[in-house]
């Protein structure tokens, strides 16, 4: 196999080569343990020096599904590719990989940055706690509900979407009787995405449309929520 991809890895170290993203592909599609430090520099080339879409090579890495492979990925969420770090949005991606992945010995990656990354990719972070389903994980989301920024408790509503439980509800409901419309609005679609059903809230409501569709979600649960389980729905990934 080796000999086989060594024709392609002549071409990702000539800049100058006509059929780069071919090569891209092949290494990409289908990895092997002896590209990995192939694919770590290829996630960390510069602008310069990249032929190659960087999103698809973090997905390279996940598909050679290693822990080393893995811990390139959470690297570039952490502090992005070497001489990047202002490229949040292949950071976002490898936070969005490392959700789908959902090995727990990665959530201190994505705690560190709820805590202290740059307010872009905090967003990113929470959601992706969501998919853990870990407790350490769930308590940050539910924490995330009474945080002063409405941001924060956006994107912990939607974490909470990403977990799937029951136990989610409740707390979603009363986030119906949140002071800002844009959180209510993110609280009702979660309840929906997470129900199936289909009450309907405007999207310019006051607080009195959403404690009169609060009432009918808090019926709604007392009728069913010793029955409902939420439908998991399986990862949408080839890795």
């Amino acid at each position: 196999l080796r000999a086989a991809f060594e024709p392609y890895l002549k071409i990702l170290g000539n800049p100058a080569a006509s059929n780069v993203s071919e090569a891209a592909l092949v290494a990409t599609a289908l990895p092997q343990p002896f590209l990995l430090e192939k694919l770590r520099e290829m996630a960390n080339a510069s602008e310069k020096e990249r032929h190659w879409d960087r999103q698809q090579v973090l997905e390279g890495l996940a598909r050679l599904g290693t822990r080393a492979a893995w811990e390139v990925i959470a690297d570039v969420a952490r502090r992005g590719a070497a001489g990047s770090a202002t490229d949040n949005t292949l950071r976002a991606y490898a936070v969005t990989l490392l959700g789908q992945k959902g090995d727990p010995v990665f959530i201190p990656v994505l705690l560190e940055l709820v805590s202290a990354g740059p307010e872009e990719l905090r967003g990113n972070a929470l959601r992706a706690l969501g998919l853990f389903n870990h407790p350490r994980a769930n308590q940050v989301l539910f924490e995330k509900l009474r945080s002063p920024s409405p941001g924060d408790r956006v994107n912990g509503i939607l974490g909470l979407r990403n977990l799937r439980s029951k136990d989610a509800v409740p707390a979603l409901i009363a986030m119906l009787n949140d002071s800002e419309a844009q959180v209510r609005q993110v609280a009702h679609f979660a309840l929906q995405g997470l129900t199936g059903q289909k009450f309907k809230l405007s999207t310019s409501a006051p607080p009195r449309e959403a404690g009169r569709v609060r009432e009918r979600w808090q019926s709604w649960w007392r009728e069913h929520g010793a029955k409902f389980t939420p439908a998991r729905q399986p990862p949408c990934r080839d890795w």
